[in-house]
Order: structure tokens, then C-alpha cells, then sequence
């Protein structure tokens, strides 16, 4: 009998460890499956959709908007040299962004500078992948050691994998808000910071429409982007006072429909050149 309570006890035991919370498997205390390593697995996904995509020249209609006249059209030419390094040419000129706010490579995402983390998944029953409420949403906040401060929302498309849109706001960030309202701005279909940007800080929209020019490699079709810091990526800062104005910093920066607008587009009406969903 002594064997047998023994015997039944260490069973009772393996059993309440088996069933504990802690010991569950996916709990909080795995880090594997966890919101930064699911994140993880997506940013490895968006590069390798992404990888034969080492090179790419192309010129492009260039239109700047500000309060949504059209201030200023020209051709400019683009050269994108992955990872990360993209240089726009025009009027002789050659402007190399500083922030990756002209064309959103994920490499930029791959350093230990970056937290990334998943906001938003898209539903299994979504039949449009294009739509900015069924795309993964993933949060990548630079630390604090970094200068400038970056905290980047990107939406990316599951079928594809690709950033379609990207909302990047430089300057301090109020993390302890992080993910507050997430839910209730994505349900309307718009862009989210993941943190309250400080009185110093500036945002920026930009959205992007690929072609599919061989395996793992997407051009990009048209650009568009939204807010004062994409002028100061794309043009000579001369330029940005004429084309903007000399006012108040803060009456530009915000994103809104006065706020500077730069749209590229590409040779989308090339023969035989297949268009994924334009953004919404």
C-alpha cells in the first residue's frame, strides 16, 4: 500500500506541474511565439520577399503638393541599392535620404537599435489582403541611444509580404502609451504611432504599389508620401523653404490635408507589367 500511495502521489504531482499555467507551453514565460518573435518571423519574411530585389533604377513623375495644390512637377530618377541605400537624382542634383522615407526597405529593421513588436494580425477570413485593416501590423521603435529617435508603424500584406504603408514619427516617444487606441484606429482604417510624439516631434505616411518584375523581387509602381520631413528626404533644404514656406514648423509637420505631399510614379502603364491592389 506504502508503494502504491507513493506511486499516486508523484503522479498527482507530474500532473499539477503538467497543468500549471507556468508550465504551459506558448505561456508569456516562453519567449518563443511571443509578440517580438512572431515579429521577428515577419520581418524575415518581408526580406525574403524581397531578396532578388538587389538593385533598381528607374525615373519617375514627381509631383509635391502643398495644401493639396500642386506646387511643383518634375522627372526625377531614382536608384535604390539594397540594403538601405537609395539616392534620388534630378536638376543635376543627387539627394540621398537620410530616414528611408522614400522607399521602406525592411533591412533597416535588422539591428539591435530596433524593437519590433506585433500590434495587429490580419483576420483568417480577410478576402482582401490590400485593405489597411487586414494587413499585419508591426510596431519598430528605435532605442533611445539612437539619434535621431524612430518609431515606425508598418502595414504589411500577408499574401505578398511587402510594406504597403508606413507611418514614422522621429523625435521622443511616450512609450507608456504604446499600443493605446490601436484597436480602435486600425478598425477605421488609419494609421497609428505607436507612441505620442513629443512637441519636437514630426511624422510621416508613405505608401507604396509594387509590380512583380521576376521571383522574389517587387518594383516599386507609384510612392507616395505625407509630411514636412519627407520634403527635407527629397529635396535640398533651399528648396524646402521655397516649396514649403518659412512658417511655423508646426502648422506643417502635423499629418493632415495641408500638410506637404510627394507622389512618384513610376512607368505603370508599361506593357505586361502586373499591378498588385493599389492602396486604400
Amino acid at each position: 500500500m506504502t508503494r502504491i500511495a507513493a506511486a499516486l502521489t508523484l503522479t498527482l504531482l507530474i500532473t499539477a506541474c503538467i497543468c500549471s499555467p507556468a508550465m504551459v507551453w506558448g505561456a508569456s514565460s516562453d519567449p518563443a511565439g511571443g509578440p517580438h518573435s512572431r515579429a521577428q518571423d515577419i520581418l524575415l519574411k518581408m526580406i525574403q520577399a524581397q531578396e532578388n530585389l538587389t538593385s533598381f533604377e528607374g525615373t519617375a513623375e514627381a509631383k509635391v503638393y502643398i495644401g493639396g495644390r500642386n506646387v511643383l512637377t518634375t522627372s526625377v530618377g531614382l536608384i535604390i541599392e539594397r540594403p538601405n541605400h537609395v539616392a534620388v537624382k534630378w536638376f543635376g542634383m543627387t539627394i540621398r535620404p537620410r530616414h528611408g522615407l522614400i522607399f521602406v526597405d525592411p533591412q533597416i529593421f535588422v539591428s539591435n537599435d530596433y524593437t519590433l513588436s506585433v500590434l495587429s494580425a490580419p483576420a483568417e477570413s480577410s478576402r482582401d489582403a490590400s485593405s489597411r485593416s487586414e494587413r499585419w501590423v508591426i510596431s519598430a521603435v528605435s532605442s533611445g541611444s539612437s539619434r535621431p529617435q524612430l518609431s515606425w508603424v508598418l502595414y504589411v500584406e500577408p499574401d505578398t509580404w511587402l510594406i504597403r504603408r508606413a507611418q514614422v514619427t522621429m523625435g521622443a516617444t511616450d512609450r507608456t502609451t504604446g499600443t493605446a487606441g490601436v484597436g480602435a484606429a486600425l478598425g477605421a482604417g488609419v494609421g497609428v504611432a505607436t507612441g505620442t510624439a513629443s512637441a519636437g516631434g514630426e511624422t510621416a505616411i508613405i505608401e507604396a504599389d509594387y509590380r512583380q518584375a521576376g521571383y522574389r523581387r517587387w518594383e516599386p509602381v507609384r510612392l507616395s508620401a505625407q509630411g514636412r520631413m519627407v520634403l527635407e528626404e527629397f529635396l535640398p533644404n533651399f528648396l524646402v523653404n521655397i516649396v514649403a514656406g518659412r512658417g511655423s514648423r508646426s502648422t506643417s509637420d502635423a499629418v493632415s490635408g495641408s500638410a506637404p505631399f510627394v507622389l512618384l510614379e513610376f512607368g505603370a502603364s508599361r506593357p505586361g507589367a502586373p499591378m498588385r491592389g493599389q492602396s486604400r
